[in-house]
């Protein structure tokens, strides 16, 4: 998306901790109502913006399947964003019952197949939550170049957002919900993440697997990057409850001091100035 933004460095973004011995387990948080500030402006239109070249795009320290996506997503700077909602993903899941059966006893441990589909995504993004928290939260970096499976990562106990946002895109749809990969970098290049967005009820919802947090306003209705990008009273809404979020999330941090130096996203008086620049990568699980 930039010419210097790595993925790698931005993505020291937070997650929730897993449960100490005794202690209930975390779950994915429910949304909270900060107060809402106001933006200083949404960010340009993505069609209004010129189309990079894409030997332009940093090629991360990253191997496998996860440096395949990070070259392979589709920017949108210079399309119409809108046209990524119309478009650009099949609304369908494509997964073969038995093909991931580790995947599957996961999920249907976690959820049932005729639950709600916003009660399969908060399941799913729940075990994200408790079995891989993000190393901002753990206190060290760990390897980039693993190249590890979705079962693997889960086993690994941990990971960078973009494994996170893959074992999440996998779970959801082996629980039937489309879901999509999205490569979120402010305009500046000086933050960057890998969530998610799944379909949900006829609509694609915004979800950050390491904040543990489905966008959605006060009322339920889900939010995703087209919302934010259009509607300022949605921007402000969401944009309050990111960073009450993160500073919930901080609070679980092992080394507040480690969260603090490479929590870029936090330290932003807007978090939401990470989604002014957007890619979408549609990872299919068969």
């Amino acid at each position: 998306m930039s010419t210097r933004i790595a993925i790698v460095a931005p993505l020291l973004c937070p997650i929730l901790l897993l449960a100490a011995p005794g202690r209930a387990p975390v779950r994915a948080a429910e949304p909270v109502v900060p107060q809402a500030e106001e933006p200083c402006a949404l960010p340009p239109a993505a069609a209004a913006m010129k189309a990079r070249d894409i030997e332009q795009r940093f090629v991360p320290p990253v191997a496998g399947i996860d440096l395949e996506q990070a070259l392979n997503y589709t920017d949108s700077d210079g399309l119409d964003l809108a046209w990524f909602y119309r478009s650009f993903t099949y609304p369908r899941v494509f997964y073969k019952p038995g093909s991931r059966p580790i995947l599957e006893k996961i999920v249907w441990e976690q959820t049932k197949a005729d639950a709600p589909a916003m009660d399969k995504l908060r399941a799913c993004l729940d075990v994200v939550v408790q079995r891989m928290p993000h190393y901002i939260l753990l206190g060290y970096n760990g390897a980039t170049d693993r190249a590890l499976t979705e079962e693997g990562l889960l086993q690994s106990g941990h990971g960078w957002c973009n494994e996170q946002a893959r074992v999440l895109v996998a779970l959801t749809q082996i629980a039937g919900l489309p879901s999509r990969l999205v490569f979120a970098q402010s305009r500046d290049g000086k933050i960057a993440h890998v969530v998610a967005e799944v379909y949900v009820d006829s609509k694609w919802v915004l979800v950050d697997q390491t904040e543990g947090l489905i966008f959605t306003r006060q009322d339920g209705r889900p939010i995703n990057v087209l919302d934010l990008r259009t509607d300022p009273a949605v921007w402000r809404e969401a944009d309050a409850m990111y960073k009450a979020q993160q500073q919930r999330n901080r609070a679980r941090a092992k080394d507040k001091s480690f969260w603090d130096t490479g929590h870029g996203i936090a330290r932003r008086a807007h978090p939401l100035d990470l989604f002014e620049c957007v890619g979408y990568h549609n990872y299919f699980i068969h």
